[in-house]
């Protein structure tokens, strides 16, 4: 059995409308549900069922009682068809469609406030993130007490220029982050049902993921994985939206925005100061 209804969520982009279909599906719900897989999909048409494959192939290593959930970032191609028709064959699968794309962090924040899991692993769509890594993130969890599983990426096999320009925003936000984030991190990672709870009360307007992880504390490790190269070689951000993510990452996380507004409040204050000294010293002086 399904449901479908549409409800609005307050987001960095503003609010959206999603029309959610599949929560409340044949998942046990007498048992809470382990954990939830949330994926933002966007323009993946061409491989969500295999990718779908990979998925059910990782969490039913680990147990039944988990849920995959699909965040539809507003496609306009099969997509929602193809979610449809898995959720439908898959008691497992869940999603949810935004009525427009929101872009990949707003996606992401409403995989984290409707997960029905106790524990939420946070993904990308686009095969990069291997899913055989999941029974790894939760074994982390399970038997070392993990609250916080970081997936470190080590041997990147994108573009020359796109790898040097992730070490540059990796670097510059090591140098001013105002507390350690983990270095050549993404979304993919995992958050223990502690540290989800405390996302989710976070009320933040502007969220940048990995610097979320590492701001909530509690026991935290690194996974490192080699990061794999997109199944059909072409990035679906691009350059505008690397830039989007830097200015994230910039005003979010670190000290300059605050540092550079002190600066100039202090430069004009000593400006004005100065002027109205001068013109004080030459009215008593008759200059002018």
């Amino acid at each position: 059995m399904t449901r479908q209804l549409i409800t609005t969520h307050n987001v960095s982009g503003g609010s959206m409308q999603t029309a959610m279909t599949g929560k409340g599906s044949s998942i046990d719900r007498d048992n809470k549900v382990s954990f939830t897989v949330a994926l933002p999909v966007y323009k993946e048409e061409g491989m969500l069922k295999h990718l779908h494959s990979l998925l059910t192939q990782a969490c039913a290593s680990v147990e039944d009682n988990y849920e995959i959930l699909y965040i539809n970032d507003g496609n306009r191609d099969g997509t929602g068809e193809i979610l449809r028709q898995l959720a439908a064959e898959d008691r497992h699968v869940s999603f949810v469609e935004l009525s427009r794309n929101f872009g990949h962090p707003a996606a992401l924040e409403v995989g984290i406030e409707i997960a029905d899991g106790q524990s939420l692993i946070l993904m990308d769509a686009d095969l990069q993130d291997d899913p055989a890594v999941i029974p790894e993130l939760l074994r982390i969890q399970r038997e070392e007490g993990a609250e916080v599983v970081h997936v470190v990426r080590t041997n990147r096999k994108e573009p020359l220029v796109m790898r040097l320009m992730f070490r540059v925003f990796h670097w510059f936000i090591q140098r001013t982050a105002t507390y350690p984030v983990t270095r050549n991190s993404g979304s993919f990672g995992l958050l223990g049902a502690r540290a989800l709870a405390e996302v989710r009360n976070m009320t933040e307007r502007l969220r940048y993921f990995p610097g979320l992880r590492a701001f909530v504390g509690f026991k935290q490790i690194e996974l490192k994985v080699e990061r794999d190269a997109r199944y059909d070689k072409r990035s679906r951000v691009g350059f505008i939206g690397l830039v989007r993510l830097a200015g994230l990452a910039f005003f979010v996380e670190t000290r300059m925005p605050i540092t550079i507004f002190y600066l100039l409040s202090l430069v004009s204050l000593l400006t004005s100061l100065g002027l109205a000294t001068y013109a004080l010293i030459a009215k008593v002086s008759g200059i002018g």
